[in-house]
């Protein structure tokens, strides 16, 4: 648990929370979570996924959205640890400030596994506490 709890930027209790099925996995940590455990849908482990992000993505979860060629499944991982270090974070951000962030990382080059995610929600936070609390 401690490992998964790392790789997901979480605490060892809140995956042990996840796993004896006392508190549903979040849906801001769903996609780290299913990376990690090597699951392909985090609708397998997320009810609020499965509910709200999977009818986006119809049968395959790495569609390619037309016309402009977005990756859904990235674009939906990308949101997910953006929402995620944001709402960690504890700060009103801007949306324009927002979809900054999400153009920067969607646009990456690296790949967005679990550990990527956790990485890129650090950096994130380190950017956050920039901002001036609103």
């Amino acid at each position: 648990m401690a490992r998964l709890a790392e790789r997901v930027g979480v605490t060892p209790a809140a995956v042990g929370h996840w796993a004896r099925g006392e508190i549903a996995v979040p849906l801001r940590r769903a996609a780290a979570v299913a990376a990690a455990l090597g699951i392909p849908d985090p609708g397998d482990i997320c009810v609020e996924w499965r509910e709200h992000i999977a009818p986006f993505l119809g049968r395959a979860s790495h569609a390619t959205s037309h016309p402009v060629g977005l990756d859904l499944g990235k674009l939906t991982t990308v949101l997910a640890v953006v929402e995620g270090a944001i709402s960690d974070s504890r700060k009103d951000v801007p949306a324009d400030f927002k979809a900054r962030m999400i153009k920067r990382v969607y646009e990456s080059q690296h790949a967005l596994n679990a550990e990527s995610a956790a990485a890129v929600q650090a950096a994130l936070a380190g950017l956050l506490e920039t901002l001036e609390a609103r």
